[in-house]
């Protein structure tokens, strides 16, 4: 099984989003270091009070810092942009990382941009999560390799105002003690 870690691009306004921007490359770099194989970056537009870094720039600078590794829009919000716009936007972020990319796109679900954009959906479904330590998160990651047939996961490890240092815990913790798990 492959693991990829899922950047939080999302942050509290009043937050130094340039640290946080920093804090982001760290990230990518540890995971990297200690067996992550890709990298993923998420969308979500009007998401006040919050700011939300966009994936295709916000990849295309972390491609510099983690050579080797997939990068992932993990998703984009296809419904939001016009065909040509997803495709050059996705190519060039391709070309950037080396033919790396993995274009993850889906249809949203927040209401704020389905009413703005005059679309959309939904809610999403539960389940969504993995919360435990890391022997409840090998149970359920075994759950869904095995029920499912997942190859690839990917995990969103930081939350608006969660500290760096549990962030990098966090990462730590997942490639020390899970991911050797399924190898």
């Amino acid at each position: 099984m492959k693991f990829g870690l899922a950047l939080s691009v999302q942050h509290r306004p009043q937050d130094a989003q340039a640290a946080r921007f920093r804090e982001h490359l760290a990230q990518a770099t540890l995971a990297r270091s200690v067996g992550f194989s890709s990298i993923w970056a998420s969308q979500h537009y009007l998401s006040a009070p919050f700011t939300y870094f966009q994936p295709v720039p916000m990849l295309a600078r972390v491609a510099a810092e983690v050579d080797g590794l997939t990068l992932g829009t993990g998703v984009l919000v296809l419904p939001l942009y016009h065909p040509l716009e997803a495709a050059e936007q996705l190519a060039t972020l391709d070309v950037i990382c080396g033919g790396r990319l993995i274009a993850g796109v889906g249809l949203g679900y927040r209401d704020p941009e389905n009413e703005t954009f005059g679309l959309g959906i939904e809610e999403l479904s539960r389940d969504r999560f993995i919360v435990g330590d890391p022997a409840e998160v090998r149970d359920e990651i075994a759950r869904y390799r095995d029920r499912l047939g997942a190859t690839m996961m990917i995990f969103r490890v930081q939350w608006p105002g969660l500290e760096q240092a549990a962030v990098l815990r966090s990462i730590r913790l997942l490639g020390e003690q899970v991911l050797p798990y399924f190898e």
